[in-house]
């Protein structure tokens, strides 16, 4: 049996019920840096001065009293180790079995106190972000503002160039004065998308079950007061739920469905469908009109690059740098394809989804 004591690999220490050590093995002798012969038959506490009043004491005096084991980690600070130990009772006394976890302990630690420093730089980059975000929105917000006012005066000193030449237009002036007023028309429609996009970033999301078929053909009624005469029709499935921010779907919707329709002007007639796949529960806006041009579908997983406002489609990309915007404010996906007649199609999917078919 001491033989087998000797050759684990584990502290061993007996002691009886007067507290007296019995037993001492190699492997105690080793982690303690202590002779058996200097410690056998003295009392366990005179040998361990720095353990009465420690973890070691409450465990040891318990395991001793109730006749259980005790199980835990502790601190022996005349050692400055750490110990993994296990106090078996008996009709004797106590066995103590231990091993020095000093070295995982303080990897432990570490690991502890770099998971708390990175927390630390990461609640400060996500502030700094939070600080650079709403500087950045309040300047996209002053710089729209203040570009109404000189905005609003091309726009009326055109209008007084025009009548002030009622008669005596020729043709270039004519195409210059409608280049100015188309001019001023673009630019006030990037205004509002970057006041748009600014709101989208800023505002608190308010979770319920949002009626994106309704929303739909609320978009629908708008863009049909503004080109009344335009040929088009517009499919949506019924009862399409989600779960997410009214006002923020909302602005999904617009801008989605806005910029398809836009995209499709120029077509004898625009067939537009709304809708939700059975498999996925993806929601799609697509162009289902024929004979269109190939167009190659933006990458709307490079929200920077939707920022880069460049000629004629420069609203456009504000309104899906705003529609991706509200995805991400989701958590969802967004993405765009081009469907087979070269139209455009975008899906998106949003997280905890409610929607159904009521």
């Amino acid at each position: 049996m001491l033989a087998t004591l000797d050759s684990l690999t584990d502290g061993f220490i007996t002691l009886d019920r007067g507290w007296r050590i019995t037993y001492f093995n190699p492997a105690a002798e080793a982690g303690l840096d202590m002779r058996s012969a200097d410690v056998l038959g003295r009392s366990f506490w005179d040998v361990f001065p720095g353990a009465p009043g420690t973890e070691f004491e409450e465990n040891y005096r318990a395991a001793m009293a109730q006749g259980e084991v005790r199980r835990f980690d502790a601190l022996y600070p005349p050692l400055n180790r750490w110990y993994r130990v296990s106090a078996f009772p008996s009709e004797q006394g106590i066995a103590l079995s231990f091993a020095d976890i000093t070295a995982s302990h303080e990897a432990h630690q570490q690991l502890l106190d770099m998971n708390t420093e990175l927390e630390r730089r990461v609640r400060e980059r996500t502030e700094e972000l939070r600080r650079t975000n709403d500087e950045l929105a309040a300047f996209t917000l002053a710089v729209a503002h203040e570009l109404r006012e000189p905005l609003a005066g091309i726009a009326g000193f055109s209008r007084a160039v025009e009548e002030r030449l009622a008669g005596r237009q020729d043709q270039k002036t004519r195409h210059f004065l409608s280049r100015i007023r188309a001019g001023v028309t673009r630019m006030e429609g990037l205004m509002d998308a970057l006041l748009e996009l600014a709101h989208v970033g800023r505002a608190p999301l308010e979770r319920r079950r949002v009626n994106l078929t309704a929303l739909v053909e609320c978009t629908v009624e708008i863009l049909r007061t503004q080109e009344p005469g335009r040929d088009a029709r517009v499919d949506v499935a019924p009862d399409l739920f989600a779960e997410g921010d009214a006002r923020l779907l909302r602005t999904l919707v617009e801008n989605l469905l806005g910029t398809v329709w836009r995209a499709s002007a120029g077509q004898p007639r625009t067939v537009i469908c709304v809708g939700r796949r059975d498999e996925d529960g993806v929601f799609y806006v697509r162009d289902n009109s024929a004979d269109q041009l190939p167009v190659p579908a933006p990458d709307l997983s490079r929200p920077h690059e939707l920022l880069r406002v460049d000629g004629e489609a420069g609203g456009d990309r504000l309104a899906l740098a705003s529609a991706r915007r509200v995805i991400d404010r989701h958590g969802g996906s967004i993405w765009a394809e081009t469907t087979a007649e070269g139209g455009q199609m975008f899906c998106f999917a949003l997280p905890s989804e409610v929607s159904s078919r009521a």
